[in-house]
């Protein structure tokens, strides 16, 4: 468990972190490009600056993250929840998949 973890700048990227409890951890800047995600708990995580390009965020808990300035081109981000999360849309039309999201609206994403 690493919840509320400092791990700002650290070099991720290629990890297995399927499942990881993350939650309230500042990973700020760090390098997490194509690292399986998939299902972690990022709740309440700060993911400014953050490379997660190529990412499988599918079924991850990003509600209330902050994403601010975070690269997310080709990652994946289908069925994850993002109910409240700091998120530009720029950010999220670079996403290779939103299918099944709930955006940070709260409203749900078909594609």
């Amino acid at each position: 468990m690493l919840s509320w973890a400092r791990l700002r700048r650290a070099a991720l990227a290629g990890c297995n972190l399927q499942q990881a409890i993350l939650q309230g951890a500042d990973l700020r800047q760090a390098d997490l490009h194509n690292s399986n995600l998939s299902g972690a708990r990022l709740s309440h995580a700060y993911l400014q600056g953050a490379n997660l390009a190529g990412a499988n965020l599918e079924y991850a808990d990003l509600r209330c993250a902050d994403l601010t300035g975070a690269q997310l081109k080709g990652a994946s981000l289908a069925c994850a929840r993002l109910e409240g999360a700091i998120i530009a849309l720029e950010q999220l039309s670079a996403v290779s998949s939103l299918a099944g999201a709930t955006l940070p609206d709260g409203s749900k994403q078909s594609r």
